[in-house]
């Protein structure tokens, strides 16, 4: 991907939509090329990391904790067995040090907590619902500097295909 950043009108998106497509084009990439997503722009420094992997013995074991570049080097997470619990969201936010940045630390406008459980339970219940996804995560979950709303910036998810297919009946 090539993302940009800090695009301030529609004059300057279609230049830098060009740009891309030349890119594109100059490198023999356009075959299959489909479009380009556009969100919203977040400031924030808090960078919070969600999601889960399937372990053998166990299930699906989500995670929860600081984001962003931050996640392998501090290391500051907490794991707890799908599907959770609306006391099992709590306490994995609760329980991170980083909880203190999402709390306002420094006079930061609060995480909505509320919010940042819902998306930790959806999470939950989308890998109890589709149990072929092997992995998934997002990250950064970044929690916004004007109202305190998680937006989920990047994600992924990995699944086992075969058994996607026969699951959603397409084989």
């Amino acid at each position: 991907s090539d993302g940009r950043v800090g695009i301030k009108d529609a004059a300057q998106l279609r230049t830098e939509f060009a740009d891309l497509v030349t890119k594109l084009t100059e490198k023999g990439l356009m075959d299959g090329f489909e479009g380009v997503i556009i969100q919203e722009m977040v400031k924030s420094d808090r960078e919070m990391v969600c999601g889960c992997a399937k372990d053998p013995q166990y299930g699906q074991m989500m995670m929860f904790g600081l984001g962003g570049v931050f996640v392998e080097v501090m290391k500051d997470v907490t794991f707890r067995l799908a599907p959770l619990t609306v006391e099992d969201a709590s306490d994995m936010i609760h329980s991170v040090k980083a909880y203190k940045l999402l709390a306002g630390a420094r006079g930061a406008t609060p995480a909505q907590i509320n919010k940042v459980e819902e998306t930790l339970l959806r999470l939950s219940q989308l890998v109890e619902d589709f149990a072929f996804i092997d992995e998934l995560d997002i990250n950064p979950l970044m929690i916004s500097d004007k109202d305190g709303e998680p937006i989920a910036v990047d994600g992924r998810i990995k699944f086992n295909a075969t058994e996607a297919l026969v699951a959603l009946s397409i084989a």
